[in-house]
Formats: C-alpha cells, structure tokens, sequence
C-alpha cells in the first residue's frame, strides 16, 4: 500500500510526566516514545490514519541494491484503547523507494540534493569504446578534436591517458594493465590523438548514470549509503513529494495500516490520559484521607490508654483515702475516659468509612471503564461472506437444545381424536371445548412464529448477537 507524507501534529503528547510514586498506582498514560517526533527522523505519511507515527530508526543507514533503489529501516507507532486500556504498538517496517522515484525527487530540487545530483550524473571517459573521428573533448581549458586513432595492440603502456608529446596531446587508452610489476594477459591499448581547436566540444563530460552506476556511486554497488549521501536521502523519504512503500519488517508484505478503531486519535489519547490522571488525584486523595484518619485514631487510641491509666491510679487513691477531693478526682478521670473513648470511637467510624471509599475507589480504578472504543461487530472491519456465516451459524446451532425448540413447541399440536375440555359452569350449563376445531388456526400461527425464528436468526448471524 503506498502512502504519501504529511507533517504530524505539534499538539501531540511527547513528554512524560514527573511525580511522586502515588500510594496506588494506575495504569500508564498513554504515550508514544518522543524519538517518533525528532525532526530528522519523523515520516510524514498522508494516507496514514490520525494517530499512526512513521518515523526512521535512529542510527540505522539507509541501504543500496544494485538496481539503484534504497531502502530506510522505520517504525510505525500508534496507541490502542478498544481493550479499555492503552496498549502501545509498534511494528518495524522498512520503507522503500526506487530509483526512477528517487531520481525524480532529486531532480525536482536539486540544489537540496546536490550530492544526490552529482551521483545521478556518470562521468564519461575521454576515450571510450564510442569515440571516433572528429570527436571533440575538453581538456585543461582547451578543446580538442580526435585526429587519428589506432588500433589495439597486445601489451601494456608505462603511461596509460593523457600525455604531451612533441607539443601534440595523446591519449593511452589501456585495456587491462599491469599489476604488480607484471603485465596482465589480455592486456590492450591503443593511442588516440588529437588537435587543438575552437569547435563546441562534441562529446560529453558527463551523461545520466544508470541505476547500477548511480547505485554504485552511492553504496559501492549494494548496502549501506555512503555517509555522504545519508543525510540527503533521509531529506527525499521525507520530501513531500515522495509517496512510499512499506515493508512489514516480520512477515516480508506490505504494511497495512490497523482497523481504524484500534487507532487512537490525539483527541481519544488525550481524553485517556486526563482519566487517568483524574482517576489518580481521586486516589492519592483517598489515600491521604486513609492515612488522616488513622493518624486520628491512633491519637484517640493513645488518649484513651492515657485515659484508663488516670482513672486507675485515680481509683486507687480513692481506695486508699475515700475524701471527697479524691472521689471529685476519680469522677473527673472517669468523665475524660468516656470522652476519649467517644473520640475512640467516632475516629475508628471515620477511618472505616474512608477506608471503604478508598477500596471503592481501587475497584473503579482496576475498571477504567468505557474508553471511547468499541469492538468492531464485523471482527477486523473487512468483508465476510454472509453464506458461510451462516452456514457457521447453523452448525454451531445443532449443537445446542434451542435448535429443536421449534419442533418441540409445535409437535403436540392435536389434529383429531377426542382433545375436549369439559367444565361445569353451575348456573351457566355444562360447557365442552374441543381444541381440534382450531388445528388451522395453530397452523397459521405455527408459520407465524417460524417466520420470526429465520428472521431473529437472519439478524443474529449478520450482527453477530442481533444487537443494533
């Protein structure tokens, strides 16, 4: 599938955020690693749903075939809420580019690509297996027209290309060569001359390379890019005017982008993290709240021990001097403990009570509830066959008694004999009822009702629980 490029949002979350480890801890905001939004790395891909991020793995170089395209190892991020919870994906892909795309993207700017441009661009030998007569080549500011050309020889010269002899300039076009000090068998050369002269050069320095020549040019024929092209060629998979192919890097196909209802937009991931964050402020709050009215009751708990202890010691000195000074100080102490432990017992209520908010609120935590998602009743958006659904449907239908409940249902139906009801009304006479007079009518209503089982399983099969 070909997708083209588009600037992602500036709104997007990148950054996470910085806070005290809470007492209960909720799940993850939901976030996409902040490398996907690093200017030199980011894709920009148009036909990509709101919320997928393409971007090239860092420090990962483009590569080279021999055919001239190259290719960009990348990921693909996005964030899915269907399941209630945010799952962070992300799939390597490679992101591909041929040389007939990448030669038009040069061309199109080529002072942005100036390396690019260069490489697209064969430097062609001044004698070569074309040159012929009247040929003419630039040479140190100078034109020059080939006047005479040999053929080849055997052998090797001492001195292949350009040299100046007797004020003429020739050329040593060698074939083969020597190497280490020796003479190559095969070996060929052949000497090309030429003149000075004031005619519009003929034979070009340069023509377009093919993709191998440009291919070698920038990767030495295949593999990684030369480190001076890289830069330029992360600018053409980001050029706009680029539209790329993706590779799943795991099963070798193209990438298809997920059903749309698994992928969060900025808007739905932004909902998220603010309920999350809501649901974590109500938790550290209840958790204070916990933590305050313990502290309460272990105060109303230290207050009564001292309580108990005034009142014994206040008792025993009654006991061994029953004044009325002592017994005011025993009344006394015996008032403050009732005090204290009323305060004992309000702040264990109190601390109840938060306590069972606070497992409350755990509980609604565990379920984050509707996350804005629901499951697609289609399975993964695509087509499906209405026939073989069916077909399914049935057989697993066999299986279970509701299968046979229409049969059931209507089998005792009475179409003759004596089926009569007989009653005795008293005043009113002796009454008697024969069912079997009504078989026609319990046939049309038979037809009735199976009429509405095919059309609740007609609706069942196709909305996969007739719901909708």
């Amino acid at each position: 599938m070909q997708r083209k490029f588009l600037r992602l949002p500036a709104f997007v979350l990148c950054a996470f955020l910085a806070f005290s480890p809470p007492s209960h801890a909720l799940a993850p905001l939901a976030v996409i690693p902040s490398w996907y939004f690093v200017t030199s790395a980011v894709l920009h891909v148009a036909a990509a749903a709101a919320g997928l991020y393409y971007a090239m793995l860092p420090d990962r170089p483009a590569t080279s075939s021999s055919d001239g395209s190259v290719s960009r190892p990348s990921s693909v991020a996005w964030i899915d809420l269907s399941t209630g919870k945010a799952d962070l994906n992300e799939v390597s892909v490679t992101a591909q580019i041929s040389h007939d795309n990448l030669k038009g993207v040069i061309t199109a700017n080529p002072t942005k690509y100036p390396n690019l441009k260069n490489a697209l661009e064969y430097a062609v030998p001044p004698v070569d297996d074309t040159t012929k007569l009247g040929d003419v080549i630039r040479y140190n500011g100078q034109n020059y027209e080939v006047t005479r050309i040999t053929g080849f020889s055997s052998g090797c010269v001492g001195t292949p290309g350009f040299q100046v002899i007797g004020g003429k300039l020739y050329y040593a076009d060698q074939r083969g060569g020597y190497s280490g000090g020796v003479c190559q068998p095969g070996s060929q050369y052949r000497s090309v001359e030429f003149d000075a002269v004031s005619k519009p050069v003929s034979k070009p320095s340069t023509r377009p390379a093919t993709p191998s020549e440009f291919a070698s040019q920038i990767s030495g024929g295949s593999g990684p890019v030369k480190p001076l092209y890289q830069q330029e060629i992360d600018k053409a998979f980001q050029d706009p005017n680029y539209v790329p192919v993706f590779t799943d890097d795991t099963t070798g196909l193209p990438f298809e982008n997920p059903p749309q209802y698994r992928v969060a937009t900025p808007s739905q991931v932004d909902a998220y993290n603010n309920k999350i964050q809501a649901q974590q402020a109500a938790s550290d709050a209840a958790a204070a709240s916990v933590a305050s009215a313990q502290a309460r009751s272990s105060a109303a708990g230290a207050a009564v021990d001292s309580a108990r202890n005034a009142v014994t010691v206040a008792q025993g000195n009654y006991n061994t001097d029953p004044s009325a000074g002592n017994a005011q100080i025993l009344a006394d102490a015996q008032r403050a403990l009732a005090r204290a432990e009323s305060d004992k017992a309000d702040a264990d209520a109190k601390l109840s009570e938060v306590d069972a908010k606070q497992k409350q609120q755990e509980s609604d935590d565990l379920t984050l509830g509707d996350s804005g998602f629901s499951s697609d009743p289609y399975g993964d958006g695509s087509n499906f066959d209405l026939g073989v659904r069916f077909n399914q449907f049935v057989v697993d239908m066999k299986a279970t008694s509701l299968f046979s409940l229409p049969n059931q249902f209507f089998s005792g139906i009475p179409s003759g004999g004596d089926p009569s009801v007989s009653f005795d009304g008293g005043r009113f006479g002796h009454h008697t009822f024969d069912f079997s007079t009504l078989f026609s009518a319990f046939t049309v209503l038979r037809s009735v009702v199976f009429i509405c089982f095919g059309w609740l399983s007609i609706r069942i099969v196709a909305l996969k629980g007739g719901g909708g």
